[in-house]
């Protein structure tokens, strides 16, 4: 079944595989069509050519003015057929476009790691971090382990980046929180 996905989205257009392999890298859930042209930056002719071949297709769904990826097999399917450096590029326009939308703390940075921008996803922490440790309280178990490998990411590059001292505590004490609704194997990393 993962072959006959992979065939399918071989036959995609170029406009339409990009948009679904940021959809299926994304971990920002739906996006409305503003969120998709800012993200694809292609003409809004082209990117409803591309939307309308990806609904078709069956690789997007649609929840009223929502698109997101329509199932697992073709996430796995677009990011398995991506190469490293087009998979570094599609993280590195979800992590800025992130950034640009304001969109969840751990969201953007873990985007920014995985396209290989450690420097560029410390500095997106840092800035959010302090303003929003209450917030620590509301994480999710599901979260919590996404937002602790992007911490455990965050404190080895900012040593590895010699950041200051302050920062590099305020990860670990966010890294120790977080280690409370998720893996608490977290805890003994902080």
């Amino acid at each position: 079944i993962d072959e006959a996905f992979a065939m399918r989205a071989g036959t995609l257009s170029a406009s339409a595989r990009r948009l679904a392999e940021l959809h299926a890298l994304s971990t920002f859930g739906a996006l409305s069509k503003p969120d998709q042209a800012q993200l694809v930056q292609i003409d809004g002719a082209d990117l409803e050519r591309a939307r309308t071949e990806l609904l078709e297709a069956g690789v997007l769904a649609q929840s009223g003015d929502l698109f997101a990826i329509a199932n697992q097999r073709w996430a796995d399917a677009l990011a398995n057929e991506l190469d490293e450096a087009r998979r570094a590029e599609r993280h590195r326009a979800l992590g800025e476009f992130g950034v640009q939308t304001r969109r969840p703390e751990f969201a953007s940075p873990f985007h920014l790691f995985c396209a290989g921008a450690p420097a560029r996803a410390l500095d997106v922490l840092a800035s959010g971090l302090q303003a929003e440790f209450e917030r620590v309280e509301t994480v999710t178990s599901t979260a919590a382990a996404r937002d602790g490998q992007v911490l455990c990411w965050a404190i080895e590059h900012a040593a590895a980046l010699a950041r200051p001292a302050r920062e590099r505590a305020d990860l670990a004490r966010w890294l120790n929180a977080i280690s409370v609704a998720g893996d608490d194997a977290f805890y003994t990393r902080s």
